[in-house]
């Protein structure tokens, strides 16, 4: 077993015993598995910033980068306004579900508009939505295990082996399963960029900015807008 392939089989083992772990809290009843049962500030922060940190992130955006340069920062204001709408208006949603027993969006919106066809219309929005998102985290975890383990496991067997992950971790431990291992995922991802990226810097250069100085004199382009390729226009 190469490295990289020992390095998956713990993290996969750990991610298991987290939501193992997750089941053991729980009280088994619909209201806890669908909701979580009450996560904290830390869990529920991270579990949110798990939704945009995901393929996109850690493969989309890496990608555009190093192809179409620093653009793409731009998107770091219209992640902040998500974060903010969520602590403004997330915990009177929260009161409303707790007063009235909501489970779901589908729930709150049938209840305010009086009309289960509304409820039917927003289920259907959300699963025509998630589908795509789930589909693409499918085929980055498929690219990275098929590059992490040298090869040793094809791009079909990464898809499978992620959707049978996927679908354990939310049996075992239900929503509170899924953002305690979002919230440890999250630890290991800003050590693993931070960690990494200044151990690969300081194994090449004398000093972080030394290597953006490096990077600007081979393309500077990267470090203007629209980018080499001309994407990054201020209409985009």
């Amino acid at each position: 077993m190469n490295l990289g392939l020992g390095i998956l089989v713990i993290y996969m083992l750990v991610l298991l015993g987290i939501a193992l772990y997750a089941s053991k809290r729980d009280e088994k009843n619909i209201k806890d598995f669908a909701t979580g049962g009450g996560l904290g500030i830390f869990v529920l922060t991270l579990t949110f910033s798990a939704t945009y940190h995901s393929a996109y992130a850690f493969m989309g955006a890496g990608g555009f980068i190093y192809t179409n340069g620093i653009g793409w920062w731009v998107n770091g204001l219209w992640t902040v306004l998500p974060g903010v709408l969520f602590w403004v208006w997330g915990r009177r949603i929260w009161f409303l579900g707790k007063k009235c027993g909501y489970l779901s969006v589908s729930d709150y919106a049938s209840d305010v508009y009086q009309s289960g066809a509304v409820g039917l219309l927003v289920t259907a929005i959300t699963m025509i939505f998630t589908v795509p998102y789930v589909a693409m985290q499918a085929i980055g975890c498929s690219y990275i295990f098929t590059t992490i383990s040298g090869g040793k496991l094809s791009y079909t067997v990464g898809a499978i082996l992620f959707f049978v992950i996927m679908i354990i971790l939310v049996w075992m431990g239900g929503m509170k399963g899924v953002a305690i291992t979002d919230a440890a995922q999250g630890v290991f991802m800003w050590i693993g960029l931070l960690g990494g990226a200044l151990w690969v810097i300081k194994a090449n250069f004398p000093s972080v900015s030394a290597a953006y100085e490096a990077a600007y004199e081979a393309v500077p382009q990267l470090f203007t807008l629209p980018g080499p390729n001309g994407v990054c226009t201020p209409q985009d």
